[in-house]
């Protein structure tokens, strides 16, 4: 029905120093998660990010089991206008690039680089068993983690492929 409806994955992300996570959202809410890999509470050093929106700002969180470090402000509000948009994060070591259908919407530079394993499983469409809160009010669909960084032409080429488009070729670790 659209609202706080989630799946949990029961994967942990693997100790990749790249990944992609991807996936269309219908939304108007300031607050949400498209998939993550975040705790129950609060931030921890094991973190490991996800396309998750807080008071309408990305909100990129990385950890690596000692530390962790985190940005909320870049505006998201892009793709909370209640129609569909692609959105994609990627992670390459320490580099952060987020795009909205098909175009770069914002990078980040986190002082902690990729490349542990998580500890925490993936969720599509809230933060992990977080039951009071970051709950996406709105439609998700084509969910997507790839173990890679996906390049900018790769995510404009999925974003016009459109939703019902196949991921097949790029070698999704999990799809959605």
């Amino acid at each position: 029905d659209g609202t706080n409806d989630y799946c949990d994955l029961g994967f942990i992300n693997p100790a990749e120093s790249a990944m992609t996570y991807m996936g269309w959202i219908k939304s108007t809410d300031t607050q949400g998660v498209l998939i993550s890999a975040l705790p129950s509470t609060g931030l921890s050093k094991y973190t490991r990010g996800g396309i998750v929106w807080n008071s309408g700002n990305w909100y990129l969180v990385m950890g690596n089991g000692s530390t962790h470090d985190s940005n909320s402000s870049n505006s998201a509000s892009a793709f909370l206008d209640g129609d569909w948009h692609h959105v994609a994060v990627v992670i390459d070591g320490q580099d952060w690039t987020c795009y909205v259908d098909g175009s770069e919407d914002c990078t980040w530079t986190s002082s902690v680089s990729a490349g542990t394993a998580g500890s925490y499983p993936l969720s599509i469409g809230r933060w992990g068993s977080y039951t009071n809160a970051y709950h996406t009010d709105g439609k998700v669909d084509e969910v997507a983690f790839f173990t890679s960084a996906l390049s900018s032409s790769d995510i404009t080429a999925i974003y016009n492929n459109s939703r019902s488009g196949s991921l097949s070729s790029y070698d999704p670790y999990g799809w959605w």
